[in-house]
């Protein structure tokens, strides 16, 4: 809502809209889950008076700038499955799938718009235990997301690889561990407006790596009363 114009080049700029007014949406979900092993989750959302990101272009003084508008109105449905299995007592993996159909019209650019696509997306999270004690973990994540509606734009599929390694010592008192997120470098975005054309690229390197140390405080020989 912050009005004043942020530059990103002498001729593009994004500002925020004071007058935007709330977005107001309804939701209708119906889950089904056996054994804390296999879930199902169904929905119909929509969603009115939209506040999303618009574009404008200005020919006369060749500008380019985003700002904020209650642009729309957001229709999806979708379905998402989650299962959590132990394939061998060394290995635990949880996967989750979504599959979504997305709608977005809007008659803010002075003329009707309508789109729709369907889209999914999976991401899947493994744990492995190295040694009879398990004190050494290792994970291995996975993410993608097909090319999907974003209100005016279409957004490029992306993917990410992360992993990481856990070790216990003393008793498992202290952890060391590393995690390593995006190693491939392909969580990048595009998008392409569907009613003017424009197109946007934006990275913003979610790579990281991180290392960490922990203790836990206390006495693990006490016994619960009971």
């Amino acid at each position: 809502m912050n009005p004043f114009r942020v530059y990103s080049t002498a001729t593009a700029y994004e500002e925020g809209n004071p007058f935007l007014q709330p977005s107001f949406g309804n939701n209708i979900e119906l889950g089904y889950a056996y054994k804390s092993m296999l879930a199902f989750t169904a929905f119909v959302q929509k969603v009115d008076h939209f506040a999303t990101r618009v574009s404008r272009i200005d020919t006369a003084n060749n500008s380019f700038s985003f700002g904020q508008a209650n642009a729309g109105n957001e229709r999806q449905c979708g379905l998402a499955t989650t299962l959590s299995v132990h394939p061998w007592p060394w290995w635990e993996n949880t996967t989750q799938l979504f599959g979504t159909y997305s709608h977005f019209s809007s008659s803010y650019y002075q003329s009707d718009f309508s789109s729709g696509r369907l889209s999914f997306s999976m991401e899947t999270e493994n744990t492995f235990t190295l040694d009879a004690a398990k004190t050494l973990l290792a994970s291995l994540g996975f993410r993608y997301t097909a090319r999907q509606q974003s209100d005016f734009d279409v957004q490029s599929a992306y993917y990410n690889l992360n992993a990481g390694f856990r070790v216990l010592l003393l008793r498992k008192k202290m952890t060391v561990s590393v995690y390593a997120e995006d190693i491939l470098r392909t969580d990048i975005r595009t998008m392409q407006n569907g009613y003017n054309g424009t197109y946007q690229w934006g990275y913003f390197d979610n790579r990281r790596l991180r290392f960490s140390l922990g203790w836990k405080f206390g006495n693990r020989d006490l016994r619960e009363r009971r």
